[in-house]
């Protein structure tokens, strides 16, 4: 038990990052073994995906897209396949020919009219057996720092549109053919008590005294504020 429990708060605390490479380690149990197979990170940005987990030496079709031409420029200097490409336009695959997709942190860029037609994208070129590995942020206090960022999203999204699970669909499902095979959520940490006070003295003394003992004893409030989600599809 004690050992579980171990492996839960490593695994826990190694996820309370906004580094993307925890993540990308995730998504690195699924890659295929076949070094011929076609390989698609779908936002891209600078490579990082690629970067962390020496992707262009395992495989001979290993696509970047990004939808910022000066980022892609860049990366045709380092890659033999960078494209430009905005989603939810068409993907330039034929149907049923990629067998891996990564998609960090660009849903959340989506209008749900854009997920969805982007969710009919990736589910066409995806090869039976395929694996679909999208990561997003979840609705948290910094989410619309950035003023990008046009809606959160749920995992369940997935389950619904892909899976065929769920009710209460304003769209027909995408597909019944994906199974949810793996879910990782991102956290952040805050002081158990932070922010907590009174107008009533004794309660006050009371707080503060409470919210040393909680510093001393390394007690923390864990929220999730980010999602991995890995899909496979099947015949």
């Amino acid at each position: 038990m004690f050992k579980n429990i171990k492996k839960s708060i490593q695994t826990r605390n190694r996820l309370c990052s906004l580094e993307r490479a925890p993540f990308f380690e995730l998504a690195e149990k699924y890659l295929p073994d076949d070094p011929t197979a076609v390989i698609v990170d779908i936002g891209s940005g600078e490579g990082l995906f690629a970067d962390n987990l020496g992707l262009a030496k395992k495989f001979k079709n290993l696509f970047l897209l990004d939808a910022n031409q000066t980022v892609v420029d860049t990366l045709k200097g380092r890659f033999n396949n960078a494209l430009l490409y905005r989603a939810p336009d068409y993907l330039s695959f034929e149907d049923g020919s990629v067998n891996f997709i990564h998609c960090s942190h660009l849903i959340e860029h989506l209008t749900p009219q854009d997920l969805y037609k982007f969710l009919k994208e990736m589910d066409r070129v995806l090869a039976v057996s395929g694996i679909l590995c999208v990561s997003s942020p979840m609705l948290w206090q910094e989410l619309y720092s950035d003023m990008e960022h046009i809606k959160p999203y749920h995992y369940k999204t997935f389950q619904i549109y892909l899976c065929g699970k769920g009710p209460g669909r304003t769209e027909n499902v995408v597909s019944e053919n994906y199974s949810m095979i793996d879910l990782h959520y991102r956290y952040y940490s805050r002081n158990l008590y932070e922010n907590l006070g009174s107008d009533i003295l004794t309660v006050e003394i009371l707080m503060r005294l409470i919210k040393k003992l909680s510093k001393k004893l390394h007690l923390k409030k864990y929220e999730k504020n980010g999602f991995t989600v890995v899909l496979k599809k099947a015949a």
